[in-house]
């Protein structure tokens, strides 16, 4: 079992490398990769957080756990592998947004309401969710962190 620690920074002007990378795609489900959803779970709740993607904790692969949005309990949990956004609304929202990786940072963050996911779960099926509200934001969040984009890279100078 690999340890996993969360990448964090409080400055903006020194962001660590590896949350600018793109993560890539998995391509089987593996012990090991359960076993980093489980960490990255732990992580997630210890932070009192609400997302994570895989490469907050150093590893650059497309999976993200969501826990208590609007769509779940905060027992339960969401793991997506592979993530892809396939539709947005064109109605947006803004709403003070934060992430683990920048504690104590918050910024009011225009997103779509709305948005359509389709990933693989941990059993390797297809699944598709369509999400709003909170639920959208953290999907929509967690899917940018895999393509090395920030939230912070969202705010208007």
């Amino acid at each position: 079992m690999n340890k996993y620690k969360l990448v964090t920074t409080k400055d903006r002007d020194k962001i660590p490398v590896i949350l600018r990378e793109k993560s890539k795609p998995v391509t089987k489900i593996t012990p090991e990769l359960l076993d980093l959803a489980k960490q990255m779970t732990k992580i997630m709740k210890a932070n009192k957080g609400i997302g994570i993607s895989a490469i907050q904790v150093g590893v650059p692969v497309r999976m993200i756990v969501l826990s208590n949005c609007d769509m779940c309990s905060s027992d339960q949990c969401f793991i997506f592998i592979n993530p892809e956004i396939k539709r947005v609304s064109r109605r947006e929202a803004v709403f003070s947004e934060g992430c683990l990786s920048f504690p104590d940072i918050f910024e009011d963050i225009s997103r779509p309401e709305k948005v359509v996911v389709k990933a693989k779960n941990t059993d390797w099926e297809d699944v598709e969710i369509e999400a709003e509200g909170l639920m959208a934001r953290c999907l929509e969040h967690e899917i940018d962190h895999l393509e090395g984009v920030l939230f912070i890279d969202y705010v208007r100078k």
